[in-house]
């Protein structure tokens, strides 16, 4: 009696083990990124990064980026076509691309070149991407989370 039940409780265990349900992946952690408007540091989840052009404020009230550092610190991938004066942003199996001097849709904003870099409007680039924006005016202090929450 002793031996069925020995051989019982073994046969459970292996039934539980096998077929014991499955716990789906966690999400992966968000990328955080924090910069301010004319400083060349950024923070990438806390931890400070020297920018090499720090993004800027124009009128009326646009931010751009500098979009390799941006897209690269969330994981992305940036391609510059110059004969075309078009950027290529890849982020999580997503395409975004923009030409130099042509106006977003909706806004009279366009990504520029600045002191040899490429410059795009913040928000409306991250928000096609799945990002979330915010911005807080007083300090001129620009918050991402990727993915948005």
């Amino acid at each position: 009696c002793l031996r069925v039940l020995t051989d019982y409780l073994d046969l459970l265990h292996d039934w539980r083990e096998r077929y014991k349900p499955t716990t789906p992946e966690e999400p992966l952690a968000p990328t955080t990124l924090t910069f301010q408007i004319d400083n060349y540091t950024m923070e990438v989840n806390g931890l400070p990064h020297q920018l090499d052009a720090a993004p800027m404020l124009i009128s009326p009230g646009h931010t751009l980026v500098p979009v390799r550092f941006i897209a690269e610190a969330l994981g992305g991938e940036v391609n510059w076509l110059p004969e075309q004066q078009k950027v290529e942003i890849w982020l999580d199996g997503q395409y975004f691309s923009l030409i130099i001097g042509e106006n977003v849709p909706g806004t009279n904003i366009a990504a520029m070149i600045h002191n040899s870099r490429t410059f795009v409007p913040l928000r409306f680039v991250m928000e096609s991407l799945g990002a979330q924006v915010e911005w807080f005016g007083e300090e001129k202090v620009i918050f991402i989370i990727y993915p948005a929450q």
